[in-house]
């Protein structure tokens, strides 16, 4: 975060400056700053709201088993899936964040994949119950994962 900040800052300095202003009216280089600045800054302040809405999300750890009846994934739950096209395909985990993801995260022997609440997965899982199966549209084929655990 202190990084993106200070890009933004540099670049919004980098467009004031007096170095930056138009020679000739094919001069760019002032406007391409201002650009710059002005994406680093809304990307600057889409991550701060991203940590703050991860400071504010309780995990909830389950104690009781999927099985329960009125359990259902929400955000903050990790999946368990497996896809069902494929009999020998190994269980993923997939991590719902009310933030952007896409990234993978190691922790010993698991692979853990973040993956947005507002993504085709994310969104589809929301609601689902142990043992569901859940079908994400996709532009080349259809995938069908089955919730095998959550937590």
């Amino acid at each position: 975060m202190q990084t993106t900040e200070q890009a933004a800052s540099s670049a919004h300095s980098q467009a004031t400056h007096s170095e930056c202003v138009a020679q000739s009216r094919y001069d760019t280089l002032g406007l391409e700053q201002a650009y710059l600045a002005h994406g680093q800054s809304v990307r600057a302040l889409e991550l701060s709201g991203d940590i703050q809405r991860i400071k504010q999300l309780q995990l909830q750890l389950r104690s009781e088993t999927a099985e329960k009846p009125g359990k259902q994934i929400k955000i903050a739950s990790v999946v368990e899936l497996k896809s069902s096209a494929k009999a020998d395909a190994n269980c993923e985990l997939f991590f719902i964040l009310p933030i952007s993801g896409g990234a993978l995260i190691n922790h010993h022997d698991l692979a853990v994949r973040l993956i947005s609440v507002n993504s085709p997965l994310g969104s589809g899982l929301l609601g689902k119950y142990h043992d569901d199966q859940v079908l994400i549209a996709n532009p080349s084929s259809n995938i069908e994962y089955d919730v095998i655990d959550f937590y």
